[in-house]
């Protein structure tokens, strides 16, 4: 079977598929956090099964939002609804619940899958069988599987070669009628990708990839998978019948009616659902089966876990009573028995047995919330508290309290110096001022000139002694 995930969107919390019945590990279920939970410590997912019983897993981590969970036969163990809700943690208490979904498993067919055990008990059995080891795990670690279904090592595809041939068909529905509109290669071309050994699949609705399963080669190809319980097919021929198309295709639920089954000893069956409707009304159970499985026939006489059984004779006389024996001597002590294995708690709070989950918890779920209780009475009246100092200022600046000095000043430290303003804008033009004396020359002002002639007449005018007698 292939693995199938549902995301699950709260806005439609009914109407899931969640697969069939004793479906085990097959499909996973993806459960959004709510904002409201985000953050929380751990989460756990909450099963209601198609039978009624209430089941839980381990503490799970949500990744990229969501937190996943596989669906296994004991959520499934028969057809009907389940019921799934995702529950947060913080210090190992419940915080808070999302919104329960609901969905419903279909009866199975039969297909090969053996049908495990309805307890988590046998679950965990089963799982720690299958466990072993590779000494080149980090290696096989790298192996993965493309979107397309091309394997890959490390991120990167495998088998080079002459790589994929890819057919893409359109395909139109009329109820289960099916007719191919459309496909974007012809018989010529894969011809070509078969004689040059490339990969060949078909792929219609852009979801069912079709490998090439069966050809005659330049006549006829044949495409298909299962998937679940559907066949998907399609082929396509070089020479189809008159008013046929050259390509079809079809999408057929597998039951147990259209599947062949032959057994010499049941010859007049020819389906599985002939086979179990014979064999099912024959089938029946020995509480003794482990006693009656050892007996068996030799040449005709009866053996019973390999030793010739006689068959029982008439009761013979009662023998008379014989003389008591003597009494034996004391045996020897026996071997101290094995020490048991004292139950522990493990970190999810469930009870262990060695290194054993039993999936049980140790203590139960918390209890809903108790009544609130009534109000007590008034305390009695404090006594007063005393007096306050008052601070004040001293005469350095600072806030004292009492005599002792804060060292906090009253007031801020003084600022840088601003910077200068801008200059102020030009004032309004004064009135006109009368008009002014003309000055006279000779009167008001002198020139040069006038000035040196001024100088050389008084020189001139000075006595020189010769004008003057004594």
């Amino acid at each position: 079977m292939q693995e199938r995930t549902i995301k699950v969107e709260y806005s439609r919390p009914r109407g899931y598929d969640v697969g069939y019945r004793t479906e085990n590990n097959f499909t996973m279920l993806a459960l959004p956090v709510p904002e409201e939970l985000e953050g929380a410590d751990s989460y756990r997912v909450y099963f209601e099964s198609t039978v009624g019983e209430y089941l839980q897993t381990e503490l799970l981590t949500p990744v990229d939002g969501y937190v996943t969970v596989k669906i296994t036969s004991d959520i499934v163990p028969e057809p009907g609804n389940m019921a799934a809700q995702l529950v947060a943690f913080a210090d190992g208490e419940i915080v808070g619940y999302a919104p329960m979904i609901t969905g419903s498993a279909k009866v199975s067919i039969p297909d090969g899958t053996e049908r495990l055990s309805h307890s988590l008990a046998a679950e965990i059995a089963l799982n720690t069988a299958a466990r072993h080891s590779h000494d080149n795990k980090a290696v096989l670690d790298k192996f993965a599987e493309s979107k397309d279904g091309k394997p890959t090592y490390d991120g990167e595809a495998l088998g080079g070669g002459a790589g994929d041939f890819t057919i893409k068909m359109t395909v139109e529905t009329d109820g289960d009628n099916y007719t191919v509109t459309s496909c974007d290669k012809t018989i010529e071309q894969i011809d070509a990708a078969v004689a040059s050994g490339q990969n060949i699949k078909a792929i219609a609705f852009d979801k069912y990839i079709m490998p090439l399963i069966q050809m005659e080669y330049s006549e006829s190809y044949v495409f298909g998978v299962f998937i679940s319980s559907l066949l998907v097919a399609a082929t396509v021929t070089k020479y189809p019948e008159p008013g046929a198309n050259a390509w079809q295709f079809c999408l057929v639920s597998i039951t147990a009616d259209i599947v062949g089954y032959s057994n010499d000893a049941l010859p007049n069956i020819s389906t599985v659902e002939d086979a179990l409707d014979e064999l099912v009304s024959k089938s029946h159970t020995h509480a003794n089966k482990d006693t009656l499985d050892k007996l068996s026939d030799s040449n005709g006489k009866l053996r019973y876990n390999g030793s010739d059984v006689g068959l029982k004779g008439d009761k013979g006389d009662t023998g008379a009573t014989g003389a008591p024996g003597l009494k034996g001597d004391t045996g020897a002590d026996g071997k101290d028995g094995v020490n048991g294995i004292t139950p522990t708690i493990g970190a999810n709070g469930n009870w262990y047995l060695g290194t054993t989950d039993t999936g049980k918890p140790s203590r139960g779920e918390k209890g809903d919330k108790g009544a609130d209780g009534k109000d007590g009475t008034d305390g009695s009246p404090g006594a007063a508290g005393a007096d306050g100092v008052t601070p004040h200022i001293g005469d350095n600046g600072n806030w004292f309290v009492g005599n002792t000095d804060t060292g906090k000043p009253s007031r801020g430290a003084t600022g840088a110096k601003g910077s200068d303003g801008a200059n102020g804008k030009n004032g309004a033009q004064g009135e006109k001022g009368a008009d002014g004396k003309t000055p006279v020359r000779g009167t008001d002002y002198w020139t040069e000139l006038d000035r040196q002639e001024i100088v050389n007449d008084v020189i001139a005018a000075l006595p020189d002694g010769t004008e003057v007698s004594y």
